[in-house]
């Protein structure tokens, strides 16, 4: 998984990589703290991520995937929001 543009001011595109067409994914943001601070379910390979409910900081993201065929993936990340 990727981010870009990141850091961010309003809204980031998160970037699932990956050969295989995924079904189903959750995307999870915690703060430095380790507190879950959003979660999202994701359909496509590319999801908007917006500022709304994140103040100015460093986050971290965790997307878990399961494809088509049953296999699962995890992708991590760190996210700054200006």
């Amino acid at each position: 998984t990727s981010v870009f543009p990141n850091p961010f001011n309003d809204a980031a595109t998160l970037f699932i990589e990956s050969n295989q067409k995924y079904f189903e994914a959750t995307l999870y943001i915690y703060d430095v703290y380790g507190r879950e601070v959003k979660r999202s379910t994701i359909n496509q390979q590319q999801t908007i991520i917006n500022k709304d409910d994140l103040s100015q900081g460093m986050y971290f993201y965790k997307v878990e995937m399961k494809s088509n065929s049953g296999d699962e993936n995890t992708g991590t990340g760190k996210l700054i929001v200006e």
